[in-house]
């Protein structure tokens, strides 16, 4: 497992000073799209684990 660094402006919504969550939720409206990504994440890679889950960011994505 690697560590990724990300600006938390904008992407992260802070709980407490030990705790913070990702700023986005599902879409319960299918014909309403919605689209993951902004500038902090540039240079990133999504990757998803679907049997385990979660969601990971690791470098080496579109830049």
């Amino acid at each position: 497992m690697e560590i990724v660094d990300l600006d938390k402006v904008g992407i992260l919504y802070v709980l407490r000073q030990t705790e913070a969550c990702l700023a986005f939720a599902g879409n319960r409206d299918p014909s309403n799209i919605a689209i993951f990504g902004n500038e902090q994440q540039k240079g990133l890679e999504v990757v998803y684990d679907v049997v385990g889950e979660r969601i990971g960011f690791r470098p080496g994505g579109c830049s």
